[in-house]
Parts: C-alpha cells; structure tokens; sequence
C-alpha cells in the first residue's frame, strides 16, 4: 500500500496487480526481494556495500522494498546505507567521494563526480525525502551538486579533484551518460528540497532542464540512439551502447522519480530510444556476463510499454540475476528492477 505520509503528487506506487502484461512487476519484486534478504546479516543489519555508487543505489532499492512489502526492516536497511554514503561524503572536502586517478595537463589528481555523483546524490535524497525528518542532510547534498561545476551552455563537468574541487573537462560537451546522471540528480533534489530551500531548487530545476532540453534531448539521433559525447562522434574505445542504455536508463529514472520535468518531449526521447533498443540491442548481451546491459534493458522496455519483449528477457535472465553480489552489479540490477515498481 502506498505511504500516506508521501504526498500523492510526488509518488505513486504501481501494485503489482496493475503492473505490465506478462507479470513484469511480480517477478521484478521477487528478484529483487531475494537479492536484498542476502545483503542482509543475522542481526538484519546491511552487509558492507563495494562500489562507487553500489551502498546508495542499494539504499534506494531496499526503500522501494520497504513500501512494496511494509516490512520495517528494509526500510531501516535503507536508512542505514544512506547514513553510510553521507557520512563519505561530509569526509570528503567538496562532498564529492574520489573515484580513480585523473589526468588534466600532464598533473595527476584523484577524480570524482558523475555518473556516480548524479547516483548517490539522487538516490540519498530520494530515500531521506521519504524517511523524513532529514531536511538539512537533503540541503547538504543538494549544496554539493549545486557546487559541482556547471558550464551555463548546458551541461557540467566531467570530473572535479575531490580535494579542491578544480574541474577536468568542462569547456565543451561531456559524456551523455555523465549530464543525465546530473539531470537526475538535480530533479530528485529539486523535488525534495524542503520550501526553506527554494532558491537551491529553483537553481537545481533550471540546470537540470537546460542540460535536459538544450543538450540531451536535441542530441538523439533520428533513429533513437543518443552517441557518447553529446555529439555525433564516438570514442573508439568506449563500449557505445552499453553507455546508451546506460544513459537512457537514468532518463528512465527521471520522469518516474521527479514527475514534473516530464513531458511530452521527454516521453518521445525514450519511445525512440526503447524502439532503437528493441531492434538494434535486444539479444546482444548476456546477463551471465553483461547484467547491467541486461536489466537496463529491460528497464527502458518494459518502462516504455514494450512489456511482452522485456517479459521474455527477463525469464530468460531471472535466474542469471547477481543475487548476493554486494557491488556494482548488484547494485545496478536490483535499482532497474526496483525502478519498474514505482512510477510517476
């Protein structure tokens, strides 16, 4: 049953009776319910969560749990990892968690920021928002990425040095997947802010929809794919759609996670991206060896009404599912699963 306390407006909970055709939401709680009880130690408490963004997206997983379930044990799992992620972050001097070594002008530095940043950004205001009571860590995290550089032609920095804050690349166009990261993140905190940060949201809204409206979507080639730089060109040595659907997945999030930056264009984005994945993606990964590829998929099909197709692939991959894995792959799996159980 819904929480009565999450107003109707921001969140809306998709039963499973109601879900897709082929059962999509029965199986996807299962899942993602047999994943997460293994996450769990015999005290209840989480176990140790490996990865960059893996403890927040895995907070935000089992919050869905909790809601989907009623059972006050997931909830207190996702109150837990979210303490985890923040307390990293007000360690950190720019609220930015280091993630690998850098390279800018000859000088090494270690780097931070999106896609990871615009992960466990969103993910620890979504779950906050919905414990309550956790207004002033929501501002902190919404202060970080206000901070993270922002290039006002629409789209923001591709890493900072987590020290100082300096940028790497931001005087032209960054990865697609990075800027769409950040558009999520600035939504789910535009939304969540409490009114005391207004003028915060208001700021967060307006980079979120410019990089939204004048970078990603008008980037889309005709036949649905979006390529890696925010442009038609793509580095030979990056796996390209693998980073599509990666991309497309966190627009995914977007309108189900922060329902007033859909629209009408937004929907359109998807509807080509979910037709050029049906025809150009669908059967080239294997979820033994490539399960984010898998269930991102599935994500963007069943998200965009293409139920049958994104039912075969996941009996087919259900039992392929990384249960237990306390990293990035579990991490991602259980978060596009758990994302097709709530929808704006």
């Amino acid at each position: 049953m819904p929480n009565p306390s999450i107003p109707r407006r921001t969140f809306l909970w998709l039963p499973a009776a109601a879900a897709a055709d082929a059962g999509i939401s029965t199986r996807a709680t299962a899942a993602v319910r047999r994943h997460l009880d293994l996450l769990l130690d015999p005290s209840g408490r989480a176990v140790n969560i490996k990865g960059k963004d893996a403890a927040a997206l895995t907070s935000m997983c089992f919050e869905i749990l909790h809601v989907s379930t009623g059972e006050a044990r997931y909830r207190r799992a996702a109150v837990e990892l979210a303490g985890r992620v923040l307390a990293a972050m007000r360690a950190s001097p720019t609220g930015v968690l280091p993630i690998k070594e850098k390279e800018k002008g000859g000088e090494k530095f270690l780097g931070g920021g999106p896609p990871a940043l615009g992960w466990y950004a969103a993910c620890l205001a979504w779950v906050l928002h919905r414990a309550g009571g956790r207004e002033a860590d929501i501002e902190y995290v919404a202060q970080v990425v206000d901070r993270f550089p922002w290039n006002p032609d629409g789209w923001w920095a591709n890493t900072i040095e987590a020290a100082t804050g300096r940028p790497g690349v931001i005087e032209r166009p960054t990865p697609v997947n990075k800027n769409a990261s950040m558009v999520m993140a600035a939504a789910v905190l535009a939304e969540t802010l409490p009114p005391a940060g207004a003028a915060l949201a208001a700021r967060l809204r307006a980079k979120g929809l410019t990089c939204l409206r004048r970078r990603i979507l008008p980037a889309q080639m005709s036949d649905g794919c979006w390529h890696y730089g925010l442009t038609d060109r793509d580095p030979k040595n990056k796996e390209v759609l693998g980073y599509f659907l990666l991309s497309a997945g966190l627009l995914v999030r977007v309108r189900r996670l922060a329902p007033s930056f859909r629209d009408a264009a937004l929907d359109a984005a998807l509807d080509r991206a979910a037709q050029f994945a049906a025809v150009r993606i669908a059967g080239r990964y294997d979820a033994a060896t490539d399960p984010r590829r898998v269930f991102d998929l599935i994500l963007l099909l069943a998200d965009t009404g293409r139920t049958a197709q994104a039912a075969r692939i996941l009996d087919s991959a259900f039992d392929q599912f990384p249960y237990g894995n306390a990293g990035q792959d579990g991490g991602r799996c259980a978060c596009d699963l758990a994302t097709l159980l709530v929808r704006a």
